[in-house]
């Protein structure tokens, strides 16, 4: 409703309080929108999800829930839209689910959670988590290489990222 076009015969004071009111209710969405933001809408894990769940059509995103054992059924989309986190303990059933590395989701969701001081201490210990592709990646390079243990050149890095267009 507005309260905007009030017929002329209302006296000024309503037509005040009227417009007031308006103000007050556009103010309240205004509000509602910010509160509502999806705090984790810009995060990596939520652009995995998203490009996960496509590559995985006509796979749902129901049926990618139930796999990880999801209580609730619209948790992927929330995930994509950025409207939940994923708990650190759900990473390997959604990896499952979703058919990708537990590392590199671990990896996504303490990032998306914000652990800096947590991802240090990983790295600190275990040094770089490696995923299985990288891992596929290390042994193709060292069976090419011959296991000579080559340094990275120009040439080589310039090669290296003409495969993936970089």
């Amino acid at each position: 409703m507005t309260y905007g076009a009030l017929p002329a015969f209302v006296p000024k004071q309503t037509h005040d309080a009227a417009r007031y009111k308006e103000d007050a209710a556009d103010s309240c969405v205004i509000l509602w929108n910010s509160m509502m933001k999806r705090p984790y809408e810009a995060t990596d894990l939520a652009v995995f999800v998203t490009k996960r769940t496509l590559q995985l059509r006509p796979k749902s995103q129901i049926d990618i829930a139930q796999e990880a054992g999801f209580q609730n059924p619209n948790f992927i989309s929330m995930l994509k839209n950025g409207a939940a986190k994923l708990p650190l303990d759900r990473v390997l059933a959604l990896a499952t689910a979703l058919e990708c590395d537990p590392k590199r989701l671990f990896l996504l969701a303490l990032q998306q959670q914000g652990y800096e001081t947590e991802q240090t201490a990983i790295a600190d210990i275990f040094g770089t988590v490696v995923t299985r592709n990288e891992v596929i990646w290390l042994e193709e390079l060292r069976d090419a290489s011959g296991r000579s243990d080559p340094s990275l050149t120009s040439r080589s890095r310039a090669a290296l990222r003409g495969i993936f267009s970089k």
